[in-house]
């Protein structure tokens, strides 16, 4: 009998293969008998391990074609293997929560519960049980349903995006688990409505942070939304971190756009701090003569004016009275 993982990974080979013979994704959907959303999964990582290409709407080519099976890797656990380095980013962390509909005796959860001898805790606080599901912790409330990742189950990926979408696979898993462990239909309108309510999306082996963690500093971010950015050596693979829960992803990927672009500018720390410092020398230049002239214009004009000081910066406004 073959294996779930074998399965998976010919599965893989078959994708690779169909989009080879020039198939589109609706034509790939038919032939396997799988849907739009599981299809999409595993092109997914089919991309993030170099194997496919999108080079238009609904049209992929092959970058290079396996052997006998696809070898994907998501990078689930607490250890970063070194192959797995070389993808950048490790999505951690993750805690998801799951919108439920109206469930007709959901208030009687905890009789079900101790019917089928379901292990739980109460929390008092807001009413809730948890449970143990799979090794991840699961809160059961009146109006949601909250899932925490294991602390260490790291999914790796070339980008922030591709690590959340691989944790959302896992997520909807879990879900589908949970439904029928408890005997009820989480789906609102055919759908699982949810938010990531936390996330870490880490660049691996970060120029940065290997500084930072070579002199032992500490780096923690906070902007108007909160804490978004900090270095961290867990785990030894010195990560710069982003951690927002709404732009965790979107952070991540800019930070690991802007530390690529001065890779390839050749552009160091250094001569960053360098050349703020020199541009801001001659805008303090520039704002000092141009005082000077408008004092000489002023004076030819007869106008008497004289700048106006705020107290708090020289600038050229009001000059004019």
């Amino acid at each position: 009998m073959t294996s779930p993982k074998k399965r998976s990974k010919n599965f893989y080979l078959s994708i690779v293969e169909l989009i080879k013979k020039g198939d589109n994704p609706a034509k790939v959907c038919s032939k396997l008998n799988i849907s739009k959303q599981r299809l999409n999964y595993y092109m997914r990582g089919l991309k993030a391990n170099g194997y496919i290409q999108k080079i238009g709407y609904g049209v992929w080519k092959v970058k290079k074609m396996p052997g006998q099976e696809v070898k994907i890797s998501t990078g689930v656990g607490s250890k970063c293997p070194a192959k797995e380095v070389k993808k950048l980013v490790r999505g951690h962390g993750y805690h998801f929560t799951l919108r439920i509909p109206k469930l007709r005796n959901w208030g009687r959860r905890v009789e079900y519960l101790d019917k089928k001898g379901i292990d739980y805790k109460l929390i008092p606080s807001n009413k809730s049980q948890r449970i143990v599901f799979k090794g991840h912790k699961v809160w059961l409330t009146n109006r949601s349903v909250v899932i925490y990742f294991p602390r260490g189950k790291s999914y790796f990926a070339g980008l922030a995006r591709d690590a959340k979408s691989y944790a959302i696979y896992d997520f909807e898993l879990l879900v589908r688990g949970l439904e029928g462990l408890l005997n009820v239909s989480f789906a609102i309108g055919g759908k699982y409505v949810f938010r990531t309510s936390k996330a870490h999306y880490s660049l691996v082996k970060n120029a940065l942070a290997k500084q930072y963690d070579r002199e032992e500093k500490k780096l923690n971010c906070h902007d108007h939304t909160g804490f978004w950015l900090c270095i961290d050596n867990s785990y030894k693979l010195n990560e710069l971190e982003t951690l927002h829960p709404e732009s965790g992803v979107i952070d991540n990927e800019l930070v690991q756009k802007d530390f690529n672009e001065l890779k390839e500018m050749r552009i160091t720390r250094k001569m960053m701090v360098e050349t703020f410092d020199e541009k801001v020398s001659k805008v303090l230049d520039l704002q000092k003569i141009s005082a000077e002239q408008l004092g000489v214009i002023t004076n030819i004009m007869g106008l008497n004016a004289k700048p106006v000081d705020d107290g708090k910066n020289k600038n050229l406004q009001n000059y004019f009275g």
